[in-house]
């Protein structure tokens, strides 16, 4: 990959290592990462949003493009990107960094819009039964473990659904930019890639953000949300949203997607799985906090 890179971008890469399917190497003091690109949206159409953006450029990873003057390189048919870090990696990720880009003012109209999420929810747990029924002797823990996550899926759209026949929203729910992918780890560099970013509910990046945080034990989450709804107000409508969404358990299904995918073992579920009562309780304290400010239905097995 070495001389791929050194190919297509005419530099000289350093300390390469492979993560998973992708690629990390440093250049002239500075670290990159060589990504497989699995969007169908347009990544020029992503870096244009911000190209005269000064004031958030040099937070974002900088896409570098190829010698054809190309975002994309195409390996054996595999399309990659290049990107150079502009921020610090080690930092971990905090609800500040979420509420900072969710307030950029900018034209959000070129990026992808997503806010089908309960028939998204419903297809995935479609096709994970499928794979369960499929190739589930070969991972007895998600098989065990499926139906409960699954029960939890159903009753975070039938939330959602709820939600959206019964209200409206207002001006506080309007489209801003939000990110496709939050991972388990709250990895920050993900949180400033422009390939990483939709145009979605502010609901969407800080349900993912509350939710990882509890799963990587952030002693600091309930102070972390204290200060962000003084500063961000939801509607009826985007609270419950906020909610339907923290019932939904993308911790879960991210873990088994790697397992399925082969990138992880499945003893890593194990992890999610010992945390079940705990992420119940921290749940029910989530849900008083919502109840106590904003007028959202009660759900009775979280009381």
């Amino acid at each position: 990959m070495n001389n791929i890179v050194e190919y297509f971008y005419k530099i000289k890469p350093q300390n390469m290592i492979k993560i998973g399917v992708n690629y990390r190497f440093e250049y002239n003091n500075e670290i990159y990462y060589f990504e497989i690109y699995n969007q169908n949206s347009d990544i020029e159409k992503n870096i244009s949003i911000f190209e005269n953006i000064n004031t958030i450029k040099p937070l974002l990873n900088e896409i570098i493009l190829n010698k054809d003057k190309e975002y994309i390189t195409k390996i054996d048919n595999i399309p990659y990107y290049l990107y150079k870090l502009n921020i610090n990696e080690n930092i971990k990720l905090k609800l500040a960094d979420i509420s900072y880009l969710s307030n950029v003012n900018i034209n959000t109209s070129n990026l992808k819009t997503v806010n089908n999420w309960s028939d998204l929810w419903g297809q995935r747990i479609d096709y994970h039964e499928r794979q369960i029924n499929e190739m589930g002797k070969k991972y007895p823990l998600l098989v065990e473990s499926f139906n409960y996550y699954a029960s939890l899926t159903e009753t975070a759209i039938s939330y959602i659904k709820n939600t959206i026949l019964e209200e409206q929203p207002t001006i506080l729910d309007i489209n801003i930019l939000s990110h496709r992918h939050i991972s388990n780890n709250l990895n920050i560099k993900d949180l400033y890639n422009p390939a990483n970013f939709i145009a979605d509910h502010k609901a969407r990046d800080v349900s993912e953000y509350i939710k990882k945080s509890f799963i990587n034990g952030n002693k600091n989450i309930y102070k972390e949300i204290n200060e962000y709804f003084k500063i961000h107000y939801f509607s009826s409508y985007g609270a419950r949203l906020l909610m339907g969404r923290l019932l939904y358990p993308s911790y879960y299904f991210e873990v088994y997607d790697e397992i399925f995918l082969g990138q992880e073992k499945e003893k890593k579920i194990t992890e999610i799985i010992s945390k079940v009562d705990e992420y119940e309780l921290f749940l029910k304290k989530i849900h008083l906090y919502l109840l106590k400010n904003y007028h959202i239905p009660e759900i009775e097995w979280l009381k």
